[in-house]
């Protein structure tokens, strides 16, 4: 979804988001699966990342 060019789909997520923020159980368990997947994904890839920066600055 986010890799894509597909603006409807990205306005639909960040819709789903920001219903999530405002009252948890408005979104279905598979949307929160997937949201929290992709969240420890990022967390992992930038955590990743500022390794690899720490390490090539030293």
């Amino acid at each position: 979804m986010f890799f894509y060019n597909n603006h409807d789909a990205d306005d639909k997520l960040r819709g789903d988001i920001e219903n999530f923020i405002k009252d948890s159980n408005s979104v279905s368990y598979e949307k929160k699966y997937k949201l929290a997947v992709a969240t420890l994904f990022l967390h992992y890839l930038l955590t990743q990342l500022s390794h690899i920066k720490i390490k090539a600055e030293a």
